[in-house]
């Protein structure tokens, strides 16, 4: 009978904590809509007042400044908050040490910039996977956005990335002491954080932490190993529609301008039955599409706005093929 009773107990307890998470999360929802519905307008006001004020250049750009971080605080969790809305789960054959490699080289540039010791190691065998890669890519970036935004001075960030059998371990240890006492918050509070746990779960991962001595976390990923003996890849190919073809007059053609390293997520956006796809990766290549195949829209993905971008649309500015085109750019990086 005691026994039964501690176990309603134990039951009760554990329900009013999983009540308690849920109407936490209700509560900041709420605060968050409340504040991108209330604070957008007045502080585009003030950046438009600002403007006005010709006599004290300074203190214009201090309002310019601090407004700005104001409207970037708000686009950053419109933006995230819509993280579990970006389509269903596409896996896609992705060499996994290769596309580990080029996070891990981002990561390292960020870690200089904020003079951060990384140590990482790579014990990833070269094979391809079964992997939704933009979800993949978007999750090491939210993940390690906070990191970096907390993480002390000259304190070490070590990154252990590793596959095993059907998993991919992603670990990561700092000796961060602000980093370690501020990660409760981030947990609970941090759009990119909750945005980053979206995308594992999306995936069927987890994220493990420990806090009690150096902050661990520990990310799983449950793959699947695509068999290239038996020819179940498809591999990517650069140009995999011949430009001099006709292609069906009755699909939509998207030039897509993209790296190597940025195709599967790319893909990934804009695959559709209705779309004829054509990648090309340098502007040379992408002003000769423009001109010699009847491009409907040109989608710019994660490239950097350059000498060279300018130049391409200076070139379509000037071009007699097409009169209008449609432009869209997509960035992984919010900022």
């Amino acid at each position: 009978m005691k026994k039964n009773k501690e176990i309603n107990r134990q039951r009760e307890e554990l329900l009013n904590s999983y009540h308690q998470l849920k109407n936490e999360d209700f509560e900041i929802e709420k605060f968050k809509t409340f504040v991108l519905s209330e604070f957008k307008e007045p502080v585009s006001k003030i950046i438009d007042s600002s403007k006005e004020l010709i006599e004290d250049e300074r203190l214009k750009q201090n309002i310019n400044s601090e407004s700005n971080k104001l409207i970037t605080l708000l686009s950053e969790w419109d933006y995230l908050t819509n993280s579990k809305d970006i389509g269903e789960l596409k896996k896609s054959a992705t060499k996994i040490k290769q596309t580990i490699k080029v996070l891990i080289d981002g990561l390292s540039i960020h870690a200089k910039k904020s003079k951060v010791n990384l140590d990482y190691s790579l014990d990833i065998q070269d094979q391809w996977i079964e992997l939704d890669s933009l979800r993949f890519k978007l999750f090491f970036k939210y993940l390690f956005n906070d990191i970096l935004k907390y993480i002390s001075k000259s304190s070490y960030l070590k990154v252990v990335v590793r596959t095993k059998d059907d998993s991919l371990e992603l670990l990561i240890e700092s000796n961060s002491k602000v980093l370690a006492d501020n990660f409760f918050s981030i947990q609970h509070y941090s759009p990119y954080y909750k945005a980053a746990n979206t995308l594992l779960t999306a995936m069927d991962g987890t994220l493990t932490v420990n806090n009690e001595n150096n902050l661990t976390i520990l990310a799983h990923l449950p793959i699947k190993v695509v068999d290239t003996q038996n020819n179940k890849i498809e591999e990517v190919l650069w140009k995999h529609l011949d430009l001099n073809q006709k292609l069906p007059s009755d699909k939509n053609n998207i030039l897509l301008f993209c790296n190597d390293n940025d195709y599967l997520p790319a893909f990934q956006l804009f695959d559709d039955q209705e779309n004829n796809l054509v990648f090309e990766r340098t502007t040379s290549a992408i002003s000769s599409a423009i001109k010699h195949v009847n491009i409907h829209c040109l989608v710019l993905y994660n490239i950097p706005v350059d000498e060279q971008l300018v130049q391409l649309f200076h070139l379509i500015k000037n071009s007699t093929a097409q009169t209008t085109l449609p432009i869209i750019y997509i960035s992984e990086d919010i900022d």
